[in-house]
């Protein structure tokens, strides 16, 4: 038997924080929030200034989606970066070229 999405039961969380599901934020271009459940975690180092950077899969009921965690904003939230966790992001949807990333401005645990 599956078990129930978590933010299932986290809809008036979700609403209060102006959240729109990963589906939906797909379809928007420039800033909006979501909260997603993390999936996975790849960090990377960057050779030119040595930092760490991280691509970080979360998922909804709606949709997944890979989130660009730039040096900065991995730096202030890294010990939230943990699989299974709920996190709120605060960030902008971006089309360069022909890609399209979810930068994330600012991660913080989604909270009750």
């Amino acid at each position: 038997m599956l078990s129930d999405n978590p933010l299932k039961y986290k809809k008036d969380v979700l609403k209060k924080n102006n959240c729109v599901s990963l589906h939906d934020a797909k379809e928007k271009y420039g800033r909006v929030n979501v909260a997603g459940i993390i999936s996975y975690i790849k960090t990377i180092k960057v050779k030119k200034n040595n930092t760490t950077m991280a691509f970080v899969k979360i998922f909804d009921e709606s949709d997944e989606l890979e989130l660009t965690v730039f040096a900065r904003v991995y730096e202030a939230s890294f010990n939230l970066l943990t699989k299974n966790n709920i996190v709120l992001v605060k960030g902008r949807y971006e089309h360069n070229k022909d890609k399209e990333s979810f930068v994330a401005d600012e991660i913080t645990l989604l909270e009750d």
